[in-house]
């Protein structure tokens, strides 16, 4: 009797210490899984501040682009004013006189 008792304390004994050995393992790989969910999350976050630079970047190009638009338009829209003036101040003693007979002649 004394050895099925022993034999039944060595096997709660070895099932004891396999449960531990299980519980250390999971919490060993739970571990490792949190690692691993922490090593995704910041490879996610690295991707989406590499994302939104991209996104700046190509907003800024855009933005410039307007901007160069803009100054040429504004530099045509000088030019054509110029123009207009030298075209006016070159007509305008013809306009003038032109005028004056008209009103004169009525």
């Amino acid at each position: 009797m004394n050895e099925v008792t022993q034999k039944i304390i060595d096997l709660d004994s070895k099932t004891t210490h396999m449960k531990k050995k299980n519980e250390e393992l999971l919490r060993k790989k739970k571990f490792e899984g949190q690692d691993k969910v922490q090593e995704l999350e910041r490879q996610l976050l690295k991707e989406f501040h590499e994302e939104g630079e991209k996104a700046y970047r190509e907003a800024l190009k855009e933005t410039d682009s307007t901007l160069e638009s803009i100054e040429k338009i504004k530099k045509e829209y000088e030019s054509h004013i110029q123009n207009t003036d030298e075209v006016y101040s070159k007509i305008k003693y013809d306009l003038i006189e032109t005028l004056w007979e008209d009103i004169v002649a009525e």
